[in-house]
């Protein structure tokens, strides 16, 4: 006798739920265009099509049910996590000393906000970015007691672009930089991507910067053709670094938190970030060896405030 239709089968289940597949990859892999409309009405193409970002978007839909589970957030946990990379345990030694640099409440808020409002991508990429803020604070903490006479380096006349985003100042920085080799220290791609000192726990940050750009002219194009990024060796500003005081720019560009946007025209919040700057700047000079001629050079929009 004929079987009825819905009873299970294997070769009718590949081809249903194959089908769907196929129908929602396709789907995912249709290009986004970023285009944008000018004064007269024409659409105006601005750099390359992106086919990744839907799909993407699929990976968020279906996890977004699980995100809290597969990527849970606690700020407690993420210190844990940061002083592990580090070699250290919590209480046992003097790792866990994240020293004065940071800023807890913005720390603790930006992980509330990240929390609530995020997709299943964006935990994973802010989680990565907290626990290596962390660690940084850790590193630097330790260094800075193992070598105290790191603050004792002074930092003579830097100079500092100011502008802001997507005014071109990145490429007038490039420009400048090249221009006086010889007189400046700027700061580079790696330094951006890869943070501003070298954390353990990480591959080179040159390698990691390589991997990361050639991952974001896969991801999307047009966002790597709106900035001078080529190569991990090209001057770059320092806008990252402001991660790691939770005050700058950088946190708002990546999430939609009000209160860390108010927070960047305060001017605690310019004290905080030029306490950082100044510290990494410290710890560069006494890297090299002391003192230098050529005065360091660094871009960023929180310059400005």
């Amino acid at each position: 006798p004929k079987k009825p239709w819905f009873t299970i089968n294997t070769t009718r289940f590949i081809l249903v739920f194959g089908t769907i597949a196929i129908v929602f990859f396709s789907w995912s892999i249709k290009p986004v265009p970023f285009d944008y409309v000018d004064f007269d009405n024409k659409i105006v193409e601005f750099g390359a099509d992106s086919h990744i970002l839907p799909l993407v978007r699929i990976v968020n839909v279906v996890f977004h049910p699980f995100r809290r589970v597969l990527v849970p957030l606690d700020p407690e946990k993420l210190r844990e996590d940061a002083i592990a990379n580090v070699g250290g345990e919590e209480g046992k030694d003097d790792h866990h000393d994240f020293g004065s640099l940071n800023d807890w409440d913005a720390f603790d808020k930006w992980v509330k906000v990240v929390d609530e409002t995020t997709h299943f991508s964006g935990r994973l990429f802010l989680k990565n970015v907290m626990t290596d803020t962390l660690t940084t604070h850790l590193v630097i903490s330790k260094m800075i007691r193992d070598h105290p006479e790191i603050l004792d380096e002074t930092i003579e006349r830097p100079i500092f672009l100011a502008s802001c985003t997507r005014a071109g100042g990145t490429f007038l920085y490039q420009v400048l930089a090249d221009t006086f080799n010889d007189e400046l220290v700027p700061n580079y791609a790696y330094e951006n991507f890869g943070g501003p000192i070298q954390l353990p726990h990480k591959p080179p940050r040159n390698e990691e910067t390589e991997m990361a750009i050639n991952l974001l002219h896969a991801l999307n194009p047009p966002i790597k053709l709106m900035h001078e990024w080529a190569k991990e060796s090209d001057p770059d500003e320092d806008s990252s670094w402001y991660y790691n005081t939770m005050r700058g720019i950088a946190v708002p560009f990546t999430l939609h938190s009000f209160w860390h946007h108010l927070n960047i025209y305060q001017e605690s919040s310019a004290s905080r970030n030029k306490n950082f700057w100044e510290i990494v700047l410290k710890l560069k000079q006494w890297n090299a060896g002391g003192r230098r001629k050529q005065r360091f050079f660094l871009k960023a929009p929180e310059h400005l405030f």
